[in-house]
């Protein structure tokens, strides 16, 4: 093309500049958005240092839990429990001072608590 035809003349320049396409609106919503992420990280992080200072400090006024008694060892050695004429034992658990036994027979089952310390033995029958 030469300098003198119609198509590269200063009439059509501004039309040409005018048809880039402006990136304004983008660049806003880009900056915006990356400045949101910055934002939420700063409040995760935030919030992650004030859970960590909050775990670390003690509470003045907390409530004493109870704790049970030792059990003497030569009390548990003397502990005779007799098995149900025709019962299996099904369960045993500990509960601080408390032994109970689950025996099952034909007629039911029987529970056994125990107490560690006195030997005294409680019977209860659940029937079928």
């Amino acid at each position: 093309m030469m300098p003198d035809e119609k198509n590269v003349t200063p009439d059509h320049a501004a039309v040409h500049e005018d048809a880039a396409p402006s990136y304004r609106g983008l660049k806003a919503l880009v900056i915006g958005l990356g400045l949101g992420i910055v934002a939420m990280l700063g409040l995760i992080f935030y919030t992650i240092g004030e859970r960590a200072a909050d775990s670390l400090l003690v509470e003045e006024e907390s409530t004493p839990v109870a704790v049970p008694e030792p059990v003497a060892t030569a009390a548990m050695a003397d502990l005779q429990v007799t098995r149900p004429e025709g019962g299996t034992l099904v369960a045993a658990s500990v509960a601080g001072g408390e032994l109970l036994l689950h025996f099952r027979t034909a007629s039911g089952d029987i529970l056994i608590l125990v107490n560690r310390t006195t030997g005294a033995q409680t019977r209860v029958r659940i029937a079928d």
